[in-house]
């Protein structure tokens, strides 16, 4: 389930408002990008799921860069081969959702 900042909870949707409009952020959260290394493992792992590959995309993309050093280049071939025009559009903008967020990141 994804919850971005809206009027309470919401089931992950297939509609691109919930991509494009949804706030997804860690605001006052102390937690760093190294305690979502997990995510990017989970991502690599279900890479032919593409409905979770979507939602953790989502969700990775509050860090607004690319996590830790040790998980950076896992994180970039996942959202490269989601941009893949064989994928399902809502994987594809869930990519470039991630992408738009870590701008400043991948700019550097």
């Amino acid at each position: 389930m994804i919850a971005p900042v809206w009027d309470g909870f919401i089931c992950p949707s297939y509609h691109d408002s919930t991509i494009w409009r949804g706030q997804f952020m860690w605001t006052g959260d102390r937690r760093t990008a190294a305690d979502f290394d997990w995510l990017v493992d989970y991502l690599v792992y279900c890479s032919q799921d593409h409905t979770a590959m979507g939602n953790a995309l989502l969700t990775l993309s509050a860090m607004k860069g690319l996590g830790t050093r040790a998980r950076e280049s896992a994180y970039l071939r996942a959202l490269i081969s989601a941009m893949d025009s064989s994928s399902p559009r809502r994987l594809r903008y869930a990519a470039l959702r991630a992408v738009s967020d870590s701008r400043l990141a991948l700019a550097d």
